[in-house]
């Protein structure tokens, strides 16, 4: 059993190295929390939404939404480089006016739908 369970965990690493290998990159969680009320957050939500579809023209972001409850919300992105997110996300809105903090998750997609493969490969 446990030679076994060796040689899957030696399978999934080699998978992933060999991924890696072949030019899948990192990509990015973004996960932002409110520091104030909703109603200064709403005062601010269509600049926050313009500034997602320039990111969404500009092949940043992939996906985007709000948390459930609403106290946040959720980006990922396909960009590779830790610094050029953190750039640009310090054009948001929300950061600019120091309405949300932003915690970057930084992952390999190792295992992904197939109609996802062109934003990981």
């Amino acid at each position: 059993m446990f030679l076994k369970l060796a040689k899957l965990k030696l399978h999934a690493y080699n998978t992933s190295l060999k991924l890696l290998l072949n030019g899948v990159a990192y990509m990015f969680l973004i996960s932002i929390t409110y520091k104030t009320s909703l109603v200064e957050i709403d005062q601010h939500l269509g600049a926050h939404r313009e500034f997602l579809e320039k990111g969404y023209q500009n092949n940043y972001f992939i996906v985007s939404g709000p948390k459930n409850p609403r106290t946040g919300g959720i980006i990922i992105s396909q960009l590779t480089n830790r610094q050029e997110l953190e750039k640009i996300l310090k054009d948001d809105p929300f950061v600019t006016h120091d309405l949300a903090d932003y915690e970057i998750v930084e992952f390999i997609p190792v295992k992904y739908h197939k109609d996802f493969a062109e934003f990981v490969t």
